[in-house]
């Protein structure tokens, strides 16, 4: 069963589908439109291929088939307020014991982290804009051979934030994540694209023109 833990771009948001009726709806070159609260971080619009599966419950686009608990092609689309608190943890497997003292809280200190948490092969953070909006873009992988259940909490845990220790955990041995850490007029907003080593080339090339193509709603 897939772990996906509530974070806040979801819990308090309200999300609009355009041209959709609801959860699991096919987009058929649809715009998508994330609307946060007007006290929350901002909304965010993305246009998206023939195919592709929203789901509201946790904001996120998915396509392909799922094999061992990992998808074959998922992005997430998450907004967070300004001030938020990112605990990326040393180790991501042992998050408990290795969860910072300071939390990062713009995209330079998050993309750092993440490209220092042990066992990643992360590549190095470079210089991205989406949107007209500056931040960091990096690589991660959850290592081949990790097992779940041998980790502290039973989870491989990329992130947390000081409202939801549990923010992003992984959800299977060797998923890949491209992910955008953004500053958008003070608020981060994380995109994620996550996908395992057999995924079609592509539908991994569709998350990335997906990724490209959002656009930000000020509250």
């Amino acid at each position: 069963m897939r772990r996906w833990v509530p974070v806040a771009a979801f819990v308090l948001a309200a999300l609009l589908v355009g041209g959709c009726g609801g959860e699991h709806e096919d987009a058929a070159e649809a715009t998508f439109v994330v609307k946060q609260p007007d006290d929350f971080g901002p909304g965010i619009t993305v246009a998206v291929p023939d195919g592709w599966n929203f789901d509201a419950g946790v904001a996120h686009l998915s396509k392909g088939d799922e094999v061992g608990n990992v998808p074959e092609a998922t992005i997430l689309l998450w907004s967070h307020p300004a001030g938020t608190e990112f605990y990326v943890p040393g180790d991501a497997c042992r998050s408990e014991s290795t969860r910072p003292d300071t939390p990062a809280t713009t995209p330079d200190e998050i993309s750092a982290a993440l490209a220092a948490q042990a066992s990643r092969d992360a590549s190095e953070p470079v210089d991205a804009t989406i949107g007209g909006y500056s931040g960091k873009s990096l690589t991660l992988h959850v290592p081949d051979a990790a097992v779940f259940g041998d980790c502290e909490g039973e989870t491989y845990l990329t992130y947390a934030t000081g409202d939801d220790p549990g923010a992003r955990p992984q959800q299977g041995s060797g998923q890949i994540d491209e992910i955008s850490v953004l500053d958008v007029d003070g608020a981060t907003v994380i995109i994620s694209a996550q996908y395992r080593p057999d995924t079609r080339p592509e539908l991994v090339d569709e998350m990335r023109s997906i990724a490209q193509s959002a656009t930000f709603e000020l509250p």
